[in-house]
């Protein structure tokens, strides 16, 4: 008991000094440790490579590894199922038969990064499997970032270390130490791929973390990236299905939104007359913007997508609307979007929820930007799944943070 209480008292003295170990380092030596662990592992071209995850990151790992001269000998992958399976020319293995044939000679690569997956499930099942040697894909970037990035917030740790000004001063603005300790996790792991750093994930509060957040019957609710409804049903079972004023809808990849209006189409009539759909993205300014439709959340504005949108600012078109939540989840878009809605953020003082895990200086551009618009704003951060995925820093004003 007594340890427990001391491990209490230490995580409420969580203070700046924790986060400034991370950055020890020089950046010279932080170069160097970039390359080490993969220098020793891949030692020539003849090192036997599995790539673990046959999905579009494995393949686009493969693909950078045959640019530098390595010809991985197979995937491995637990969606496997035919013995004869191929892809881009190489076999696709079961884990078990990979790690019969390879375990003790080959690399592991684990090359996924998808909702839910979770690195450590994944590097526990080889380790049982008796693979020697088992890497994260994000080392690959570390060393060769010309070719395998950008990837989300993937960046070598250096390039992390020359904002530690920035990332030290949104460590101090934020407001309770469940923040601070997620705010740290996050920054050590990109700086190491310490997994066990990340915390534990919150699957079920997104965007309305019941400590903070509770919908006002006044709520005017701005869902930016609104995908098919999942967000949307959310809002209604913590608004009570229909207290609220006005919710408006932004999605612009044309199957989400058809997803999201038939979602909607099961509401009952006095709540669907309060919501307004928009088949638009979210951007800093008016036009046409090019797109990719990625059958997933993850269609993002790409400048070589197929498909055109019209992205249209947040104070163009609902400003009048008085808004008091705005949520962002738009796909590396989310800096942009809320340029495009500095007049309501200044003006009104909404609620702001922001995914900052899209792009690598997200994580504290994202906190910054909104401080210089509203200083009064309390911050906050809360992680909702695994790998550092569907990280959010919420920005709330005092008289709205929930008082339990």
């Amino acid at each position: 008991m007594r340890n427990i209480k001391k491990l209490i008292a230490k995580n409420n003295n969580f203070t700046d000094n924790n986060l400034g170990k991370v950055f020890n380092e020089t950046v010279n030596q932080i170069k160097q440790r970039e390359k080490e662990k993969l220098n020793r592992l891949i030692k020539t071209e003849k090192t036997p490579l599995i790539i673990f995850g046959a999905g579009n990151l494995g393949r686009k790992i493969l693909k950078g590894l045959r640019y530098l001269g390595l010809n991985p000998i197979g995937f491995a992958d637990n969606n496997y199922v035919s013995l004869d399976a191929v892809i881009d020319g190489i076999r696709v293995y079961s884990p078990k038969d990979a790690a019969h044939k390879f375990a003790k000679k080959a690399v592991f690569i684990i090359s996924i990064w998808a909702p839910h997956h979770s690195y450590l499930k994944t590097f526990k099942q080889l380790q049982d499997l008796k693979c020697l040697n088992i890497i994260p894909f994000q080392l690959l970037i570390w060393k060769y970032p010309d070719i395998f990035s950008p990837h989300y917030q993937f960046v070598p740790p250096h390039e992390i270390r020359k904002h530690k000004k920035k990332i030290m001063k949104v460590f101090k603005l934020l407001s309770d130490q469940k923040s601070r300790r997620e705010f740290y996790s996050h920054i050590r792991w990109r700086m190491f791929l310490d997994y066990n750093t990340l915390p534990k994930p919150d699957f079920v509060n997104q965007y309305f973390p019941d400590e903070l957040i509770s919908v006002s019957r006044d709520e005017v609710f701005i869902d930016c990236g609104a995908y098919n409804g999942d967000t949307l049903k959310k809002f209604l079972e913590k608004s009570k299905q229909g207290n609220f004023k006005k919710i408006i809808c932004f999605e612009p990849d044309p199957n989400n939104f058809a997803m999201l209006r038939n979602y909607a189409e099961s509401l009952n009539q006095k709540i669907k007359r309060k919501i307004l759909f928009y088949n638009y993205a979210v951007g800093s300014k008016s036009g046409e913007l090019k797109f990719t439709i990625n059958k997933t959340t993850g269609s993002f504005v790409d400048p070589d997508g197929q498909t055109s949108v019209k992205s249209i600012p947040l104070d163009e078109i609902v400003i009048d609307e008085r808004p008091t939540f705005l949520k962002f989840d738009v796909e590396g878009s989310e800096l942009a979007a809320l340029r495009g809605s500095s007049n309501i953020i200044r003006q009104y003082k909404p609620i702001v929820a922001v995914c900052v895990y899209h792009k690598p200086n997200d994580i504290w551009e994202i906190p910054l930007y909104l401080y210089s618009m509203n200083r009064d704003y309390q911050f906050y951060f809360r992680t909702y799944d695994h790998d550092g995925l569907e990280l959010v820093i919420y920005a709330i004003p005092k008289d709205r943070v929930r008082k339990i």
